[in-house]
């Protein structure tokens, strides 16, 4: 009894050939794991549309890619006006020779997948096609593209735990913005493999984004706490111990913005001191 082959080959001319359909190369390997060891494939386009979870336009479009960049032919077989036979040669002789040795093909080499295995593929297939997709729109912003396999293996990893792949292309953003602020040598910039192994979309990153300094009474003991350590650091840089400050202390937006305040940051102290003129 004639079997299918349980494994495809796809050769590096195909694998890398840019000017190939993505969907065109997996239906290629597909196609030598379905030939006999002449090279011959009787799969109907059907078949390959109900694998793959397509139409079969999708299909025919990927084969006449393959056919167009010279990696199979198409061959259809006519008595008078009725067709006999259909069915796909592989034209690489490195590939033929590697498959199967079965006798000529038969119809009965191509059995429709249940609808079982077909869904169990579709979904690895589409799994597959989704992760890739969105790792490639997530690696192309990335400011240092080394060690794409790893990083990949790292997002993969993550979104599966559940990590918002929209958080990683911002957190990816704020880094960016950081290195543009910091003006960081690119020698210091991390591997994308690094970045993504050490989960970078945890981190907070210096975007050198203005905070803004606002008037504000909705938090008392935020004030309170804070307010002499930050009157010591304004006096002490502008020197104006006899001007008095408002009542109730201009506020930034966030509490990490109050800790510079507190710490003698200078823009945010400048960023005061216009609000204390305008308010004394």
């Amino acid at each position: 009894m004639e079997e299918p082959n349980y494994y495809a080959i796809i050769p590096a001319s195909v694998r890398y050939d840019k000017n190939l359909l993505k969907g065109s190369t997996l239906l290629y390997g597909e196609i030598t794991a379905l030939s006999n060891k002449k090279g011959f494939c009787w799969a109907s386009d059907s078949y390959f549309a109900e694998l793959y979870g397509v139409d079969k336009r999708s299909i025919q479009r990927w084969l006449s890619s393959l056919e167009d960049n010279g990696y199979i032919k198409r061959i259809v077989e006519r008595e008078g006006k009725q067709i006999k036979n259909r069915y796909i040669k592989l034209c690489d002789k490195n590939v033929t020779t590697l498959t199967t040795k079965t006798s000529y093909p038969s119809d009965k080499n191509v059995s429709t997948p249940s609808d079982k295995n077909v869904r169990e593929n579709n979904t690895s297939i589409n799994t597959t096609n989704n992760n890739t997709s969105r790792f490639e729109s997530v690696w192309e912003l990335y400011p240092k593209k080394a060690g794409k396999s790893n990083a990949k293996k790292a997002f993969d990893k993550a979104v599966k735990s559940g990590v918002s792949v929209e958080l990683i292309k911002q957190k990816i953003g704020e880094y960016n913005q950081q290195i543009a602020f910091k003006k960081t040598d690119r020698q210091y910039i991390k591997n994308g493999s690094t970045w993504f192994n050490q989960a970078g979309w945890e981190d907070e990153y210096e975007t050198g984004k203005p905070v803004r300094v606002t008037k504000s009474t909705s938090d008392p003991v935020q004030f309170n706490n804070r307010y002499d350590t930050v009157k010591d650091q304004y006096i002490k840089k502008f020197g104006y111990g006899d001007m008095p400050l408002p009542t109730m202390m201009p506020a930034p937006d966030n509490t990490h913005a109050w800790e510079l305040l507190m710490a003698g940051d200078d823009e945010l102290l400048n960023k005061l001191k216009e609000v204390v003129e305008r308010n004394v």
